[in-house]
């Protein structure tokens, strides 16, 4: 079936299941704005006083993502009027915002038994002009054919990722390359430019985009390693990890230079955060992380029916200014990367919980406790996040 294009076009909240009000903190004397939407926060994306976040489906309206700039108290919604989510057996939805200066992309997905999935990029602003930047298929039954999704940005720079997986089935044949057993068999890391994509690496294997900043994308391989990637692709830089090792990381340009975070599980099934001076490619700190079942990143960036069930338990989400943010069960925690102060703060209201911190402050999404269909977004303002550290 032919695809249906999911349009990014900017339109004003009014009507369209965004509300702002406020909300009283106990840690200041100002209300802190809240974000209200129609349906469930199921990402979210900050950059600089923006944060992207995707709003899941209601029987009236299917995925969008909305832009708030609390700041200018702004919401955009990228994407199509308010509709139904199309009728088709497996669905139609969206995944994998990212953000990056004035600039949002996503995935769209639409299909029956094959999937088609589009990357999408639009500014927040004018121009409001929608490209396509990729066009692929696969077979949801075998998890087989042509993928894309781990959407980064960081500062100016917004990348994603285009993959082939192999099945058992497929190996041998002119559909896998030689060699290959069965998974990923080749992957491509594309720049977003001002008009549409440009390849900045590729890999007969793996090579998934995990985080970008300070003009730098950190990019697992097969091997399990990171390798860091300039921005005209060549490797900067190599970390050894053993497959299933890093499970999420966050690249920071702070004054002093590039710093690399990885949130590692080890072999006894403990988790630490780790962190890297890029520059050096030294291990500066390691912080024992609280006991969790499962671990990962905020945000999965792979289709829907790749993705777990559930999101991990504890969940690397980001990090500014020295304050690495993960979310363990649903209480965001605020850890202090120089000397390891943790701090909580209990989200109210129900469902997962995702966190994203800026130098303006600290954004997290929860669900009203009456309806798990109706999705918060609270901001932080960021004097307020060093008031709780203390």
């Amino acid at each position: 079936m032919p695809a249906r294009r999911l349009h990014f076009g900017l339109a004003l909240s009014a009507g369209l299941a965004a509300l702002v009000t406020a909300v009283a903190s106990a840690h200041s004397a100002a209300p802190e704005p809240l974000l209200r939407t129609s349906g469930p926060v199921q990402e979210l994306a900050a950059n600089a006083a923006n944060v992207a976040l995707t709003v899941g489906r209601t029987k009236a309206d299917c995925d969008h993502a909305l832009v708030w700039n609390p700041l200018e108290r702004s919401v955009v919604r990228l994407g199509t009027s308010r509709r139904p989510c199309a009728r088709v057996s497996t669905g139609e939805g969206l995944y994998g915002l990212a953000l990056a200066g004035r600039r949002a992309a996503g995935v769209h997905y639409v299909g029956g038994n094959v999937r088609e999935l589009s990357v999408l990029t639009s500014t927040i602003g004018l121009p409001r002009a929608t490209t396509r930047l990729s066009f692929s298929s696969y077979d949801l039954d075998l998890s087989a054919g042509d993928f894309a999704g781990d959407a980064r940005g960081g500062g100016s720079q917004l990348v994603f990722a285009t993959w082939h997986a192999c099945t058992t089935a497929e190996v041998g044949t002119s559909r896998c390359r030689p060699g290959t057993v069965s998974g990923i068999d080749a992957e491509r890391l594309w720049q977003v430019t001002g008009g549409g994509k440009r390849m900045l690496a590729s890999a007969q294997g793996e090579l998934s985009a995990l985080a970008v900043g300070g003009g730098l994308v950190a990019a697992r391989r097969g091997d399990g390693s990171l390798a860091l990637l300039s921005a005209d692709g060549s490797t900067r830089r190599v970390f050894r990890f053993r497959p299933g090792e890093a499970r999420a990381a966050v690249l920071t340009a702070p004054a002093a230079g590039p710093t690399l975070v990885v949130l590692r599980r080890d072999a006894a099934g403990g988790d630490a955060l780790l962190v890297y001076d890029v520059v050096r490619g030294t291990l500066e700190r390691t912080w024992r992380l609280p006991a969790a079942r499962t671990s990962g990143p905020g945000q999965c960036g792979a289709p829907p029916d790749l993705c777990p069930a559930r999101p991990p338990v504890l969940r690397l989400e980001d990090v500014e200014s020295g304050i690495a943010v993960y979310v363990l069960g649903r209480d965001v925690h605020l850890l202090r990367l120089s000397d390891g102060r943790d701090v909580t703060l209990a989200a109210a209201g129900v469902g997962t919980v995702h966190a994203q911190l800026e130098p303006v402050g600290l954004w997290y999404s929860y669900a009203e406790p009456s309806s798990t269909l109706s999705g918060r977004v609270a901001f932080v303002p960021f004097r307020d996040v060093l008031r709780r550290l203390g």
